[in-house]
This record gives structure tokens, C-alpha cells and sequence, in this order.
């Protein structure tokens, strides 16, 4: 073996490749190293069987449970636990999936402790696992093992059990430990909320101006007149005038007159309802979707973030599904055609089919503010770190003359993780 190189800045932390490779070269060619209360190395540890998660995970929780003032001293509060070498002895482990390591780990460490993704480091053609645990912060619980394991020298690890750092040992905790990590769990500190929304309209259409005229609705009234007055088929007398069994349906009941006044009647609520009829198509198209997303910019995780928009929109002409015109606007329903055979509704005579997974999707809620805007509340999401989080589309149904228009959206966000809220605007830009 050469001589020992020269010690890395552990005051800072490895971020680069090459710089964790001087850490396990210093490890490995270094005789004597000691262990510290942010450096722990191993081999021999097989994470793909359980005693080697479970040593694993007693590490990781006695670094995540350090004190602050401990763990500030070096690495920037970071602590590192290198698996496949130790000093003089290099023999590296397999490069298993990092999915994996976190699904081997998660059972015993929970998933509350903050760990960086599993990297691994090359030296000497061996490859070192390099597990980085976050520092510790105010408001952190007290970490322990979530569930029961042994380490290779058959050692237990019994579930619950509190596992701190003690120089270069990982021991079981002290009163004097608990004590501390019980303040550090029961101290709060306000967490700024740092986000920001924006809108994407590019995919939005304007409701076709033709298709709101008196021409039009006239044209379909006339339409729908001729389909179902115009030539009424003969009256059947029996189910097999139609070739059909009498299971497939019961046969007209009404009498003539009575179906021309069940047609009189939803051609006048045609003509009532025409706006309507056309928002609820151009809705049902998908002609009018409109996509807000929430952008994090810093490191924080934000839990169960509420978004709120208020559109410059009629609550009526802003839904959470393309199929929910129909439901709230209580669109007319043309009768069925008179003297034709009526099919059974089997849905009515049969118990409702509870699809368990769509009962659990939660949509965007719309209301009323005044007769000219609407707020649109969507569902709590978990925010991540430095990422941008598109929500559920909503669908407008937006007069003509909006049509290459610009107009401001205001928003409101509230995080369970913060106290207070944020609010801002973003710019809605409709395509010409």
C-alpha cells in the first residue's frame, strides 16, 4: 500500500464524483482511520438480505438523529456512510437498483428520514455505495427502527429502538438523548412559503361564434322537429314488428298527442338552453382546457399545498370534467322517438356499480364569486423540492370575443407544512 493521501475538506460536503472518491481512497488507504460522528464505512453488508437493511438502517438513523451543533462541524451538517470499503481493504459491493436500496431500507427507517439518492463511487475498479444523510433540522421526529431486524453477529434490533452517534459508534440512545430529540421534535419554526403558479392556455378555443347565433339554433330546432315529428313510424302492436324479443324493450305507451308535447316541450327548452347546449359541446370536445401549475424553486417539501384560482369566468362556464356540463347546466333531453320500441333502463333495475378507485379521485371544485368570476379549489398535493407540479386540467367555455385577449388570474396557496398563505397573479393568455 502507498502512502496515506492527503485528508479531503471534510468542512464541506462531497458533492462531486471525484471528491467522493477521494473519501474512499482516504478510507481505504489510510491505516488507522477512525470512524466520526458524520463518516461511517462497512463491508460485507449484502443489502439484499436483512441483516445487512437492517445494520444499514441503525446507521442512518443514529446520523439523522445528531445534534445540531454535532452535526454542523462538518460536511455542512451532511453525514456519509460508505458501504464496500474500509481501510486497506477495497472489495466494493454490487451496483444494485437505487429503487431498490430505498425499498430494502424504507421498512426499517421509515419514510420520514431524509437521505440523499444512493450513488456509487469507483476506485481501484471497485464500486463503494455512498449514502449521504441530510442534516438534522428543527421540528425533525425522533427517528427509530420501524420495524425488528438483526445485524450479521446476530445482535436485534428491536422495533422502536432510538439510535444516536456517539463518536464513531452508533449506540443506543441515553435519557439525556431523548430528552434533546424529544425538544428538537416539539420546536417548530416558521417555514417560509416560496412557490409560484402559472398557467398554460395554449390548447384553449374560444366557443365557435357561428354556433351561437339564432341561424344556428333555429337550424337545429328545425332539425330535431323533422327527426322526430316529421315521418313518426307506425305504431307497433306487437314486439316481434320490429324482430325484437319482448326482453329487449316495453312498447309505446303514449299516445300521439302526448309525444308531440313531450317534443314541444324540449324544443322550447332547446331554444331556452341554446347557449348552454353549445358551452356543453365545446366543453365535451376538450376545446377549452386550461392547465395551472405550481412551481418549487427551492429545496423545501411542501405538504398538502390547496391551490386557488380566481378566473375572470362565469362559474357556469368552468368545469373540472369534460362530462359535467350535462350535470349542472341540466341540459334538455330530446324524447325517445315515438312508436319505436323503448329499451329497459337495466341500470335502474339493477344495484349501482361502486368503482372503488374513482370514488377515491378528487376533482377540482368550482363556485360562484359574484355573476362574473369563479374560484376553482384543486385537491391537496405534496409539493417536492425544485420541481414544477402540473394540477388536473379545468375546461373553459369562453366567449368569442375573448379571443387573443390577455387577463390576469388571481391565485392563493396554503401549505399543512407553513402557517399563513401566498398569493400572487399569473397572466391568462387566450390564442387568437
Amino acid at each position: 500500500m502507498s502512502a496515506s493521501p492527503v485528508q479531503p475538506d471534510f468542512s464541506e460536503l462531497a458533492r462531486r464524483q471525484s471528491d467522493r472518491a477521494a473519501i474512499v481512497d482516504y478510507i481505504f488507504r489510510t491505516p488507522g482511520v477512525q470512524e466520526s460522528d458524520f463518516l461511517e464505512w462497512k463491508s460485507g453488508y449484502d443489502l439484499t438480505q436483512k441483516p445487512g437493511r437492517a445494520a444499514t438502517s441503525k446507521h442512518l438513523i443514529a446520523f439523522a438523529n445528531r445534534d445540531f451543533a454535532q452535526a454542523g462541524r462538518n460536511a455542512e451538517g451532511f453525514a456519509y456512510l460508505l458501504l464496500g470499503v474500509e481501510p486497506g481493504n477495497l472489495p466494493g459491493v454490487p451496483q444494485w437498483d437505487s429503487a431498490d436500496i430505498e425499498n430494502w431500507l424504507s421498512p426499517y427507517v421509515g419514510p420520514d428520514l431524509r437521505y440523499g439518492p444512493p450513488d456509487y463511487v469507483t476506485v481501484g475498479g471497485a464500486q463503494v455505495l455512498f449514502l449521504v444523510v441530510d442534516p438534522p433540522r428543527t421540528g425533525d421526529p425522533i427517528y427509530s427502527m420501524q420495524k425488528a431486524g438483526a445485524e450479521q453477529n446476530g445482535d436485534t434490533l428491536a422495533e422502536g429502538t432510538i439510535f444516536v452517534r456517539r463518536g464513531g459508534k452508533s449506540e443506543r440512545h441515553t435519557s439525556a438523548d431523548l430528552k434533546r430529540l424529544t425538544a428538537r421534535a416539539n420546536t417548530t419554526i416558521a417555514t417560509p412559503l416560496e412557490l409560484s403558479v402559472t398557467l398554460d392556455g395554449t390548447g384553449i378555443l374560444v366557443v365557435n361564434p357561428r354556433l351561437l347565433t339564432a341561424a344556428a339554433r333555429d337550424s337545429y330546432i328545425e332539425r330535431q322537429e323533422k327527426r322526430l315529428l316529421g315521418s313518426p313510424p307506425r305504431r307497433p302492436t306487437s314486439p316481434f314488428d320490429v324482430g325484437l324479443s319482448i326482453n329487449a324493450g316495453v312498447l309505446e305507451k303514449r299516445t300521439e298527442e302526448q309525444f308531440a308535447e313531450e317534443v314541444r316541450t324540449y324544443l322550447a327548452d332547446v331554444e331556452a338552453g341554446w347557449v348552454d347546449m353549445v358551452n356543453a359541446r365545446h366543453v365535451q370536445d376538450e376545446d377549452g382546457p386550461l392547465v395551472a401549475a405550481i412551481v418549487n424553486d427551492t429545496a423545501r417539501n411542501y405538504e398538502d399545498v390547496v391551490l386557488e384560482l380566481t378566473v375572470p369566468v362565469a362559474a357556469d362556464r368552468v368545469f373540472a370534467t369534460p362530462n359535467e356540463p350535462r350535470r349542472r347546466l341540466g341540459l334538455p333531453e330530446s324524447p325517445p322517438t315515438w312508436g319505436s320500441l323503448n329499451p329497459i333502463d337495466m341500470a335502474a333495475l339493477s344495484p349501482p356499480i361502486i368503482n372503488p378507485a374513482a370514488a377515491l379521485i378528487r376533482r377540482p371544485e368550482v363556485e360562484a364569486v359574484g355573476s362574473t368570476h369563479a374560484l376553482v379549489r384543486y385537491p391537496g398535493i405534496h409539493v417536492r423540492p425544485r420541481s414544477s407540479h402540473r394540477l388536473d386540467r379545468i375546461h373553459l367555455a369562453l366567449n368569442p370575443a375573448l379571443a387573443g385577449t390577455s387577463a390576469e388570474v388571481a391565485w392563493r396557496v396554503t401549505s399543512r407544512s407553513t402557517d399563513g398563505d401566498l398569493s400572487g397573479t399569473a397572466t391568462l393568455t387566450v390564442p387568437a
